[in-house]
């Protein structure tokens, strides 16, 4: 089973065959041979069901009858639990009744609904039916929704007619990859990054490592709506967002769709990414929990997709066996799987992995308790994602995945290089990166108390230059692993010009057991006033981290062209830098295609924390930018033609500067406040 990634790359990677070749005709004549003799093609397989399994329909079912369900408690063995009908709400939604019934089964009295038993199929019997658990009755639908914090197992059953109509929707045609594009990449991507500005919010982050969140969160606002003020959200306006509530809790006496668990094997990365996991209707389960293929054994070429058995979504393969698991709840006559009873994303047509699985155990926890699963082999795709149910073909694999390298350089010890393959998903795959990175730079020990993470590599986005990375990342841990992947990816996917996938990655990532910060804590001019085309010296003190204070001397060159007047001389860290930008210079947040788009997201990442930041800027617009070209320094007659009522081009004006980047040992912080430099023509003539 170790080697079952590597098989799964080779498979996914196989043009789809439409015609057969030589060797299947043989094959073919072979079991025509077969057939005619009386012997079966496969002893070891069961026959294909004939007829759809018999269902009770809504009108049927009444409080107080009886039956069971089935799920893998654990390993692969599927067995039955108790029910008994308390209630059918009709229009529960429009047009959609809900079954709710009770679970006395002494282990589901312990545990309560259990994320992971999501699509177990629900059985009652009929008038006069012998009443032995695991056989006869009639399918009425899925175990889909759960109460937790209760003093008894209650839970909501998904019928089995809305779920069947799921399946009649499943296109077993091959299609091509399904992304949202313009608009609706848009709202995702808009909804992701308030999402991760809530969570920089609540964990109080500071604004060195809210720097690409909040360059990348404006520049997604403003190639939505070029005409929006520049500017991001102040901690003030965040603060007044309510959080979520924690998945899988009915804070308002309601039942919750039951989550798919999704396990991290730590705490902290569940309590980092179950915000961003939410939506999408996964929870992670931390504590040192962490699934992977099943023990020695186990006959995982036995294990097929059937009412009962796991029902695994693989989302990292490699070094990583990353899955959400749920249950099967039906299998019909065509080989349509269906399951979990309720969405996993709600996204319509989808292409994702769809696996046997394996529960090495049910976690019986205070809140909600969970299976901790995994998936064993690939079955086929997820083809239809809808809010009654998942729904895959059999043996068909449409879903892509990226390979996604980590190198680790821990103190200490030898170099470390991890393999994965990240299943193709606009939304999901920019998570999954920075989960990788994280349990890749983790696994064999946590960071240093004192430490500095150096974040290098390369983002591989399909028909599109590299994206380079190179941060310095001082104390920051897992949140500036997680601020300096999710960004980026996130807007290259989710672009309103044209969502880019992702093709593949190399991040390297070494640690250092030092803090490399520092603090500018004083700057000296030279002299305050200069000539145009003169040199202007500064010389700059930083003070870093637990050493000496360090002396950084700078020459800035002043253009003969630079008009006369008084500037503003800025001494500043890589935010701050980065937010004067967005305000002077608003035109290059607005990208009209999604090259410039790739272009400025560079720009952004570019913007390198362990440097000092030095600009002379004048206090008046005397710049305009036509779209994106600045024509600096334009006299204002020439100002007032451009600027004209019916112009079908966005014409911005803007403050020219003249910038020096000195760069550091340290990641710097701070900033100074700004010194006034007097430029003038023959100033010696003027001191007389």
């Amino acid at each position: 089973m170790v080697e079952a990634p590597i098989t799964l790359q080779l498979i996914m990677k196989r043009p789809p065959i439409r015609l057969l070749r030589p060797a299947a005709w043989s094959l073919v004549l072979i079991l025509w041979v077969c057939a005619v003799a009386g012997a079966p093609a496969w002893a070891d397989e069961p026959p294909p069901a004939t007829q759809p399994t018999a269902i009770m329909p809504l009108e049927e079912i009444r409080p107080g009858m009886t039956g069971y369900g089935l799920t893998v408690f654990q390993g692969t063995r599927i067995e039955p639990f108790a029910v008994e009908v308390l209630s059918v709400v009709h229009n529960a939604n429009p047009r959609h009744s809900i079954i709710w019934i009770r679970c006395p089964d002494p282990r589901m009295q312990k545990l309560g609904p259990v994320q992971g038993m999501s699509g177990s199929p629900i059985y009652l019997w009929d008038e006069g039916e012998p009443h032995e658990l695991g056989r006869g009755g009639r399918l009425i639908g899925a175990f889909a929704l759960g109460y937790t914090f209760v003093k008894d197992c209650l839970a909501g059953v998904q019928p089995i007619q809305y779920m069947r109509e799921v399946g009649q929707r499943v296109d077993h045609e091959p299609q091509p990859p399904r992304v949202a594009s313009g608009a609706a990449a848009a709202v995702t991507a808009q909804a992701a990054f308030e999402r991760m500005a809530q969570l920089a919010q609540t964990q109080g982050l500071s604004p060195q490592e809210r720097l690409r969140l909040d360059g990348l969160r404006e520049l997604l606002k403003r190639s939505i709506d070029p005409l929006a003020a520049p500017g991001v959200a102040s901690p003030s306006q965040a603060a007044g967002q309510t959080p979520p509530p924690p998945p899988g809790l009915d804070v308002d006496g309601q039942g919750v769709p039951l989550r798919l668990p999704l396990p991290l094997g730590s705490a902290q990365l569940a309590q980092l990414f179950d915000p961003l996991l939410e939506p999408m209707g996964l929870t992670s389960t931390g504590g040192g929990f962490i699934s992977g293929p099943p023990p020695a054994g186990v006959d995982v070429d036995g294990l097929r997709l059937e009412p009962g058995s796991v029902l695994a979504v693989p989302l990292v393969f490699g070094d990583l066996d990353l899955s959400a698991a749920g249950t099967v709840t039906d299998v019909l006559p065509d080989g349509t799987v269906l399951g979990f009873g309720h969405a996993m994303f709600g996204q319509g047509a989808v292409a994702l992995p769809m696996a046997t699985g394996y529960v090495h155990f049910v976690v019986p926890h205070l809140q909600s308790s969970f299976k901790l699963a995994g998936g064993v082999a690939v079955q086929g795709s997820l083809l239809r994602d809808e809010t009654s149910a998942v729904a895959g073909s059999n043996g068909q694999q449409e879903f892509a995945t990226a390979p996604f390298e980590v190198e680790v350089h821990l103190p200490n010890q030898p170099q470390r290089t991890y393999s994965y393959e990240l299943v193709e998903h606009q939304e999901l795959t920019p998570i999954l990166a920075a989960i990788v990175t994280l349990r890749s730079l983790t696994a064999v020990q946590d960071l240093p108390t004192e430490h500095t993470l150096r974040l290098q590599g390369q983002l591989h986005l399909e028909g599109q230059p590299p994206i380079q990375l190179n941060s310095m990342l001082p104390q920051e841990g897992a949140f500036g692993v997680l601020f300096e992947l999710l960004p980026p990816l996130t807007l290259l996917m989710q672009n309103p010009h044209q969502p880019l996938r992702l093709t593949d990655a190399q991040i390297t990532a070494t640690v250092e057991p030092k803090v490399l910060s520092g603090t500018v804590v004083n700057a000296r001019l030279d002299r305050s006033a200069v000539e145009p085309g003169q040199k202007l010296g500064l010389t700059v003190w930083v003070q870093p981290h637990g050493q000496s204070i360090q002396r950084h001397r700078v020459e800035l060159e002043v253009p003969a062209t630079l008009a006369e007047g008084d500037y503003a001389l800025m001494v500043m860290d890589a935010p701050t830098y980065l937010m004067q930008m967005m305000a002077s210079r608003p035109h290059l947040f607005v990208t009209r295609d999604v090259g410039e788009l790739v272009e400025m997201v560079q720009r952004v990442l570019s913007i390198r924390r362990d440097a000092i930041y030095i600009t002379l800027q004048g206090q008046q617009e005397t710049g305009v930018a036509v779209g994106r070209q600045e024509l600096p320094q334009l006299p204002s007659s020439r100002r007032a033609m451009i600027f004209t009522p019916d112009s079908s081009t966005i014409v911005t004006p803007y403050v020219e500067a003249i910038e020096k980047i000195v760069p550091t040992d340290v990641a710097v912080t701070s900033q100074l406040p700004p010194f006034t430099v007097s430029v003038r023509r023959d100033i010696n003539d003027i001191d007389r």
